[in-house]
């Protein structure tokens, strides 16, 4: 739909021009040298400048600042080039028609785009505040007292399908503990589902960073076979979810047996998953470095791993997902009209890859959402997060 209100937009840009062309073509008849000339010099200027700013509304149609000021100028230039014409009201009238069209366009991409948006955007304290049941159990799967897992098991004998979650906040320690998920966890055990919300070793704790965050997040998954028996967990339905930074770390720990034999992340036998959701979670670590950490106000991408790409490459290709395609089970990525910290092209681009490399991937763009209301149950965007999971759960991708 949004493809066809652009291609809409652009022609409404470019019809005064090709009218006047129609006029100009008309009085150049029979015209010669000069006078030739002349009778085009209204329709140049209208064609040039209803293709540049047609393509323009083209690439981006939601740009709501972008029509009143093309539709003044075309009437401003439409009046002044036609008025040796005597066809000022003829073009006013054209002008106007074309005006109210394309508001009427843009204002619909708009809608479809979910912006602008009048209400705040949710912020990490928000998702914090959800009000939340203590879990079922808290079982320690290592020695530190960042190393646990909080397990959540629905009522009746299972066996239970599992969601590993994996809570984000930067890598930091100072930012977010597995409290935010919560929510998310009571949720999903109400439809049935057990959750094993991990805590791990983060930035500015001790083992933090390369290589002890992505060594607690894959002891963590596998930790499951340890527990699984006890309460009755199915681990040929397991599914890892994690936002923003734990996103990414979903996204990696989905990807362990891809991870070289030489590298200290690698284990030989991984807990092989049916499934992960990535909601807003970086995909190529060597992407978008200075944006990320200027939004974490830290350097938090080149602490993690120790170094930039240039000084330890082999960090960057064992831990970004991107780099360790294929996957090999289906994957959705999940993020808002006004994400942030990850681009909406960065996302494609691990889409297009992951689609050569012969994974089954999913973007969900939800229109109005934030980088923090994806994470949420509490919010409209979760419908399509939860859809997700479960079609994940089935071992399918979600419509």
């Amino acid at each position: 739909m949004r493809v066809i209100f652009a291609a809409f937009n652009f022609v409404l840009m470019l019809l005064p021009g090709l009218w006047a062309a129609r006029i100009a073509a008309r009085r150049a008849r029979g015209a010669t040298g000069l006078s030739f000339l002349l009778a085009w010099v209204p329709a140049l200027p209208l064609l040039i400048f209803g293709v540049m700013v047609g393509a323009m509304q083209a690439v981006d149609p939601t740009a709501a600042n972008l029509w009143p000021l093309s539709m003044a100028l075309l009437a401003l230039l439409t009046v002044v080039l036609f008025a040796v014409v005597g066809r000022v009201r003829q073009w006013l009238a054209v002008v106007l028609l074309v005006a109210s069209l394309s508001a009427i366009s843009s204002a619909h991409a708009q809608r479809q785009a979910g912006a602008p948006r009048s209400a705040p955007l949710m912020t990490a304290g928000d998702l914090d505040a959800l009000p939340s049941h203590a879990p079922d159990k808290r079982i320690a799967y290592g020695g530190d007292s960042s190393q646990y897992g909080e397990l959540r098991v629905p009522t009746g004998h299972g066996p239970h399908p599992v969601v590993i979650l994996i809570h984000g906040g930067c890598f930091k320690a100072a930012y977010a503990t597995s409290k935010y998920f919560g929510a998310m966890a009571d949720t999903l055990k109400s439809e049935g589902v057990a959750t094993w919300n991990v805590e791990y070793r983060r930035l500015g704790q001790p083992g933090g960073g390369w290589p002890g965050t992505y060594l607690d997040i894959g002891k963590a998954v596998d930790h499951l076979r340890t527990i699984a028996p006890k309460y009755n967990l199915d681990l040929s339905h397991v599914v890892i979810v994690g936002h923003s930074a734990g996103g990414h770390l979903a996204m990696w720990a989905a990807a362990r047996s891809r991870v070289p034999a030489a590298s200290p992340l690698h284990v030989a036998d991984p807990l092989r998953v049916r499934g992960v959701v990535d909601l807003a979670g970086p995909v190529d670590m060597t992407a978008n470095i200075a944006g990320y950490q200027k939004l974490c106000r830290d350097t938090v991408i080149t602490s993690l791993l120790g170094g930039t790409p240039a000084t330890v490459p082999e960090h960057y290709a064992e831990a970004s997902p991107i780099k360790l395609l294929p996957l090999g089970i289906p994957q959705v990525l999940v993020m808002g009209t006004h994400e942030d910290f990850v681009p909406l092209p960065l996302a494609k681009t691990y889409l297009r890859a992951a689609a050569r490399a012969g994974d089954s991937v999913r973007l969900v763009v939800i229109a109005g959402a934030g980088h923090f209301e994806i994470a949420s149950p509490r919010t409209t965007s979760w419908a399509r997060v939860d859809s997700s999971i479960h079609a994940l759960i089935d071992g399918r991708l979600p419509q």
